[in-house]
């Protein structure tokens, strides 16, 4: 099976198609098939494209979907009710006046605070909220593992955990915050005879670390996102991560791997 892999898309659909057909992607081929590692929404113009264009993979079981920490806050912002301020700042409040505007017509920018209620058994009635819920922790063929951010991990020790794919769904909530670059460059921490593949955190991190071993955490953040900071694919013995920081560099990492099932 040929996989085609993206992630932290967040709303910027027509670059991840520009990327696909470089790719060569075709869904007409029964030997391709996508993964989304998540954080497909928030902060980019077009959300709506993105729910559209997923939906109609998943109907056709042409990608695997797992859930980002974005996908997880779009869910607790309509399970509490009311806007927090980091969804305002997270870009999950926009992404939420996009589904409005799309099932409500003449909707208010503000009518989740006035018509809570009727927003959310709307949503949950057109499929939306168990589209988001039902995405994976993590997908798993011969020789990758598939994530957010990371595996779960010991927390207390920063240590690998050996029954982590039985870990509980908040286990592997707050893996999806994990800087999975930094387990692998500080703590080594892996998956033995597999590699996993990650988004979630910006790989200019990773490629920073590794040409500026010394540097501390602030010199280390000027180069991250300087002029000429490189987002491109990250890779090392351990990790795989392919985060574009995407609504920053306007770039976008798509990879190709080809790999049995498990």
């Amino acid at each position: 099976m040929k996989y085609f892999i993206f992630g932290d898309v967040h709303g910027y659909y027509s670059m991840l198609r520009k990327e696909l057909i470089k790719k060569g992607f075709d869904e007409n081929n029964p030997d391709h098939m996508l993964i989304s590692l998540g954080d497909n929404f928030d902060r980019g113009p077009e959300n709506i494209k993105m729910y559209e264009f997923l939906k109609a993979m998943k109907e056709k079981n042409k990608i695997i979907l797992i859930k980002g920490n974005h996908e997880d806050l779009f869910l607790k912002m309509l399970y509490r009710g009311y806007v927090a301020r980091n969804d305002h700042t997270n870009g999950t409040y926009g992404t939420l006046q996009d589904f409005i505007k799309l099932f409500f017509v003449d909707a208010s920018d503000d009518m989740f605070y006035y018509n809570t209620k009727e927003v959310y058994f709307t949503l949950r009635d057109e499929g939306i909220i168990d589209f988001f819920y039902d995405m994976k922790d993590f997908f798993e063929t011969k020789n990758y593992i598939f994530t957010h951010g990371f595996i779960p991990i010991d927390e207390i020790y920063a240590t690998y955990k050996e029954n982590w794919r039985n870990s509980s769904s908040d286990e592997f909530a707050t893996s999806r915050w994990t800087n999975g670059i930094q387990m692998s460059i500080d703590y080594n921490i892996g998956e033995k005879g597999k590699k996993v593949v990650i988004g979630h955190y910006h790989t200019s991190y990773g490629h920073a670390r590794k040409e500026y071993p010394t540097l501390d955490s602030f010199a280390l953040r000027e180069v991250e996102f300087a002029k000429n900071a490189n987002f491109g694919v990250y890779e090392d013995d351990n990790i795989i991560a392919i985060d574009a920081c995407t609504h920053y560099s306007k770039q976008m990492n798509v990879i190709v791997i080809e790999d049995e099932k498990e």
